[in-house]
């Protein structure tokens, strides 16, 4: 067990920063929902004419319950794959013809939920 983890004073930390990090990520999502939704308003009242698809609800910035996040390495995502889903990182490289690699790069996945 990485030392981190051992103690479990620096785990209850961590685990600690990942509640904090799921909290804000859910927060922003419910701030990014609230402003379509005004802009949405903002727009009927602009033309004079309802939108005619579903009106979204209410968000709540409460973290959904199936929402996880990685205690040994938070920079990490979860990412679908053909064989289900995996904790990683996105690899992009950029080759020649021949297979020679020009340049590659790590990013983060972006997240789907």
């Amino acid at each position: 067990m990485p030392d981190d983890f051992a103690d479990p004073c620096s785990r209850r930390a961590r685990l600690a920063l990942c509640k904090k990090q799921l909290e804000e990520r859910a927060a922003l999502e419910a701030a990014q929902q609230r402003a379509e939704m005004d802009a949405r308003a903002a727009e009927e009242v602009e033309t004079g004419v309802k939108k005619r698809w579903r009106r979204p609800q209410e968000p709540d910035s409460a973290p959904v319950l199936e929402a996880k996040a990685n205690a040994t390495d938070p920079a990490s995502r979860i990412m679908k794959t053909r064989g289900g889903y995996v904790q990683g990182y996105n690899g992009q490289a950029v080759v020649t013809e021949e297979q020679i690699v020009l340049a590659a790069e790590v990013t983060l996945a972006r997240r789907t939920t």
